[in-house]
């Protein structure tokens, strides 16, 4: 008979190849406040626009992964501490939803909480 930690461990293993792949890069596509929709900072196409757009959300240079993981870019994503262009204002309780780009509905949640 297999122990219950030893039967935990060759589940793990073997689930994880079942595993095809990870979504785990992404950028907000764009953010409703208060009924007001604002794009999101587009990595593909703003930093190529003429002038470039300021935007409410900060620049990112792609949507690759931040690999250092003691790196303080590992928040913000590299260059992300400058900030945004601009500013949304929200009344109290205005209801706020951002739409992720390329990221599975049920990340969004984990990831925003």
């Amino acid at each position: 008979m297999i122990a219950p930690l030893s039967f935990l461990a060759f589940a793990s293993v073997l689930y994880s190849f079942l595993i095809t792949g990870v979504e785990g890069h992404g950028y907000i596509q764009d953010v409703t406040i208060g009924g007001k929709t604002y794009p999101g900072w587009d990595p593909n196409i703003d930093p190529y626009a003429e002038p470039i757009p300021k935007r409410v959300i900060r620049k990112i240079p792609d949507d690759g992964p931040v690999l250092d993981v003691t790196s303080s870019d590992l928040a913000c994503n590299v260059g992300g501490s400058k900030g945004a262009g601009l500013v949304a204002d929200a009344q109290a309780g205005s209801q706020v939803k951002w739409v992720m780009n390329r990221w599975p509905d049920g990340a969004q949640r984990f990831m925003s909480s």
